[in-house]
């Protein structure tokens, strides 16, 4: 399945669908560092590429099966103000949506807070829905945390339209993965697990709090009482990233900057298992 990576950071959404053998045809990002980051990451060379997806013409766009993206959630996160649509950030769905109705891609596949569930009781949500399904998509989601498959507490919402569809649950539920322990998800990314102590995280059940963008938050316990904050490379072995591409991030990007990064990504095995489902829509 082709795709095209809008809202796109460092590209935690392509190394998942990448590994289930999807094919990624161009990125959006605003972010120059994020940008970046994913070129050393990832392969783009001759690929579609924008800075703003406010520019984008959709005549610009190569076909693609499916449109991903992590759309801004600060308007949303129990951590901001909540603004929603009144936040700018909280409009560029709509951008996206701007594009489909142009190319019609046969799935839309985004990612947000879950606080975009209880954001104005729920209307913010039904908002969007119902936007996807003026379109023609038939809409399906579900409150996913990463603490499924990572040592990381991250709930998250996932949302699957489907153009032209019955509307149906064809891609979720999820299931969690049986694997214990939660410390190492291999996929097919070959990553090396995290180190011991990122797993003995300061909190009653030593999984880490939700990672944000700040260079001192979580902390860890250490084996001698002190705690320490966590590290870049222990804050994206989080995420799911492998520590190869974080090396790539790291030759181009401050540290200050790798922190931000991951705070900002996607749990790389959660949109694994997403991405295997698509595959078996093909």
């Amino acid at each position: 399945m082709t795709f095209i990576d809008f809202f796109a950071g460092i590209g935690g959404i392509r190394t998942a669908m990448e590994a289930a053998g999807h094919i990624c045809l161009g990125f959006v990002e605003i972010d120059r560092f994020a940008s970046a980051a994913y070129r050393a990451i990832h392969d783009t060379k001759g690929e579609f590429y924008a800075s703003d997806i406010r520019a984008v013409d959709p005549v610009s766009l190569p076909a693609a099966d499916l449109y991903t993206f992590g759309f801004p959630c600060q308007a949303f996160s129990i951590s901001g103000r909540r603004l929603g649509f009144e936040d700018t950030r909280g409009t560029l769905i709509y951008e996206v949506l701007r594009l489909a109705s142009v190319r019609k891609p046969k799935y839309l596949f985004g990612e947000n807070v879950a606080g975009l569930l209880s954001h104005d009781r729920g209307q913010t949500l039904r908002i969007i829905l119902d936007a996807m399904g003026e379109l023609g998509y038939f809409c399906e989601w579900e409150r996913i945390n990463s603490a499924a498959y990572l040592p990381q507490s991250r709930p998250r919402i996932y949302i699957v339209g489907h153009y032209g569809a019955p509307p149906a649950r064809s891609v979720f539920p999820i299931v969690p993965q049986d694997a214990e322990p939660r410390l190492i998800w291999t996929g097919n990314l070959n990553i090396k697990g995290l180190f011991e102590s990122a797993n003995k995280v300061y909190s009653p059940d030593g999984i880490s709090p939700c990672l944000d963008t700040s260079s001192d938050r979580p902390n860890i316990l250490m084996p001698d009482g002190r705690i320490r904050h966590l590290t870049a490379i222990e804050k994206w072995r989080l995420q799911g990233f492998s520590d190869e591409a974080f090396y790539k991030a790291a030759a181009v990007c401050s540290n200050a900057q790798l922190q931000k990064q991951a705070g900002n990504s996607v749990s790389v095995p959660v949109i694994y298992k997403i991405a295997k489902r698509f595959k078996e829509l093909e």
